[in-house]
């Protein structure tokens, strides 16, 4: 753990954690190579999308942007096979910024990473199944159907039901 305690504002501990962290639970792997492959695509068709069309598109980078009330903090935070970041641009006067994730922090966030010697994000699809989903009403279907995307399930766990956009 990076954090090893929590105090208030006199000193006091609020919260301590000596001990190790528990150990993995079966399926953790999974879990994580599934929100992974979620952040992928939230690179290459979300509000990062210049990440899944630029320069860094190679490294398959995976993140989320996010904005404040008021566009007061931009954020990004992301990973590729090598790094991860996490990118903030504020006002401590507490006004707005202006910026949103994808116009703020994830530019930030796309400079650092461009001067960076990293690697591909790789995840691999061992117990992993694929299958073109129709979105309305998620459900398997033909993956020349319009608006139909690829989507990731744990095997045996996609759907069975087949539409057909005929």
């Amino acid at each position: 753990r990076a954090v090893r305690g929590v105090l208030d504002a006199q000193h006091r501990p609020l919260k301590r954690y000596d001990l190790p962290p528990p150990p993995a639970q079966p399926g953790d792997a999974l879990a994580a190579r599934l929100v992974t492959l979620a952040l992928q695509e939230a690179a290459r068709s979300g509000t990062s999308r210049r990440l899944g069309s630029g320069a860094l598109r190679a490294l398959a980078p995976a993140g989320k942007t996010g904005t404040s009330n008021d566009s007061r903090d931009s954020w990004f935070a992301g990973y590729t096979g090598r790094h991860l970041a996490v990118a903030w641009v504020g006002n401590d006067a507490n006004q707005s910024t202006g910026l949103l994730g994808a116009s703020g922090a994830l530019r930030l966030w796309e400079a650092l990473f461009a001067t960076l010697p990293s690697l591909p994000l790789g995840v691999g699809d061992a117990d992993l199944e694929f299958e073109w989903i129709d979105p309305q009403y998620g459900l398997r279907t033909d993956p020349a159907c319009p608006g139909a995307r690829r989507f990731a399930f744990v095997a045996g766990t996609a759907p069975l039901e087949f539409i057909d956009c005929r």
